[in-house]
């Protein structure tokens, strides 16, 4: 019995070689009605000429009739769902089309000067002179069509070495039936023959190991590029110890995000140990607002790795750096969802630490628009009693981002609870409001020294729109004292619900946006 996981992986690779090919077909076959058709404007002047003789007529209508061949078989690529081996078939009918009508003109030239019999007083045929056989411009085009055969199109060696060399040795064959219908035979033949050979059997070469050298290093940066079932596609984001890379699961073909541990940071098990905290923190957590855990593992290469769902959108902070501070009543409207989030994590015990524009991703999601999600538990703390990690969660160290650390994550990291997280949101509140942090753009010690001693100024003193009421409750979020802020995001978030703002913001304002700046947020995602 063959085991499923080579049956899965040779579907995978099956779908693929097929969308590799797919492309290069339509690459390939670009090029050659580019080729051909510049060729056909080009000629029609002197065609329609009266003194043209009528065979180039007869040979331009054969290369007009290969033009349209070629660009039908991509037409057929490009809106059919093709399987490989009609690819396959597409690919030896270009290719066919292509070098065929060289043949054609080949052997047009040929006729012309003479293919039967010798023109009189002549030694020889014009195609066979010491300058024309070393890379005369026919051989030429027949060196570029193997050459970009082994490069275009994905192959092994040994099927790419079996197709260009059957077009090498139908080029030699015409010169070899050209040289023998104009009497040329023995040495003089093999003299002629010397030079094309000698190109057609290194581009032959050079065509097969190409195939087989990009083959492998297609296959080495596929290995690379992918843990465990998914395949990385492109980085969106480097944290302080991950990279978070958008990638696609390879035999369901759904769209993830993947975070893995940096390279410089892999051989240290203190950053290990956090980053599976991260994953296990978050997978406890199942809320609408919460970004949902799929998947963890180690690949192969020892790289350490967790799945999560893709977000399709925007983070705070590129919100408000991109179209500036928000209509309060959209702030509400976010910062009610903010605290929802938070409050499924501290009904577990979890204190995020790091709530900050960064962390929270606003987008459009199956179940409505400007739907928040909170993520990065990377500094999450347990402050449960039999929680057990203290040797994560030092007190002497500082966690968090400066521009919105609640004053005892800098004197007592240790003492922390959910009113951290609150002065969090009122530093997240005011950036939604005014469009810059509480206490602005300072070096980080300048920073520190204002969340212990400076008192903030309400938003509506920074930009008129909040109300009396918001402002208090933004304000009461900054206290100094962990006693003077809300109790927990409940009240928080009742708070909220009474300022007049609330409820302006609708599903339908924010549907009306989404649809305005799609392609900005979707480019920001």
């Amino acid at each position: 019995m063959i085991p499923s996981e080579a049956v899965d992986g040779a579907d995978e690779r099956e779908r693929d070689l097929q969308v590799t090919l797919r492309r290069r077909l339509l690459v390939a076959a670009s090029l050659f009605v580019a080729f051909y058709g510049l060729l056909s404007l080009t000629s029609i002047p002197a065609v329609l000429a009266p003194e043209t003789p009528r065979a180039p007529v007869r040979l331009l209508f054969v290369q007009w009739i290969v033009t349209v061949v070629i660009a039908t078989m991509a037409l057929v690529v490009w809106r059919g769902r093709l399987s490989v081996r009609a690819l396959r078939v597409a690919e030896l009918g270009i290719f066919i089309a292509g070098t065929g009508f060289l043949a054609v003109a080949a052997a047009f030239t040929a006729q012309q000067h003479g293919w039967f019999k010798l023109p009189e007083g002549r030694v020889g045929h014009p195609f066979f002179t010491d300058t024309s056989t070393r890379l005369d411009p026919l051989t030429l085009r027949w060196v570029v069509v193997m050459t970009g055969y082994g490069l275009f199109i994905p192959n092994t060696g040994r099927r790419c070495a079996t197709v260009a060399g059957v077009m090498a040795l139908t080029y030699l064959g015409l010169l070899v039936i050209q040289g023998l219908a104009n009497g040329t035979t023995g040495g003089a033949l093999i003299s002629m023959l010397m030079y094309p050979t000698v190109w057609m059997s290194v581009t032959w070469v050079a065509a097969a190991f190409g195939a087989h050298r990009i083959g492998v290093l297609q296959q080495q940066v596929d290995d690379a590029r992918r843990l465990g079932q998914y395949r990385l596609q492109r980085r969106l984001g480097i944290g302080g110890m991950g990279e978070v890379w958008l990638a696609e699961h390879v035999l369901l073909r759904q769209t993830r995000a993947v975070k893995i541990v940096r390279p410089e940071h892999a051989g240290r098990p203190d950053t290990l140990a956090r980053f599976e905290r991260e994953v296990v923190a978050t997978a406890r957590m199942k809320h609408r607002n919460i970004v949902e855990i799929y998947d963890y593992g180690r690949a192969a290469n020892g790289t350490f790795y967790y799945v999560m769902e893709y977000l399709a959108g925007i983070n705070l902070d590129d919100l408000v750096e991109r179209y500036g501070a928000l209509p309060p009543g959209r702030a509400v409207f976010l910062l009610r969802q903010v605290c929802a989030a938070l409050g499924a994590a501290h009904a577990i015990g979890l204190v995020h630490r790091d709530v900050k524009p960064e962390n929270v991703i606003v987008g459009r999601q199956d179940n409505g628009f400007d739907v928040v999600k909170l993520l990065d538990f990377g500094l999450v703390k347990d402050v449960r009693p039999d929680a057990g990690d203290a040797r994560l969660t030092r007190s002497d160290v500082l966690t968090g981002t400066p521009a919105f650390m609640a004053p005892e994550q800098i004197t007592d990291g240790g003492k922390l609870d959910a009113r951290s997280d609150i002065y969090g949101v009122g530093c997240l509140a005011f950036l939604l409001l005014t469009g810059r942090p509480p206490f602005g753009d300072r070096p980080p010690l300048a920073l520190a020294a204002a969340h212990l001693h400076e008192a903030p100024v309400a938003p509506s003193q920074e930009r008129p729109g909040p109300s009396a009421e918001l402002d208090a409750v933004v304000l009461r979020c900054l206290a100094k004292a962990r006693e003077d802020r809300f109790p927990d995001v409940v009240g928080l978030d009742q708070a909220l619900s009474e300022c007049p703002e609330a409820g302006t913001w609708t599903e339908a304002d924010a549907a009306a946006w989404w649809s305005r700046h799609v392609s900005a947020a979707g480019a920001e995602a």
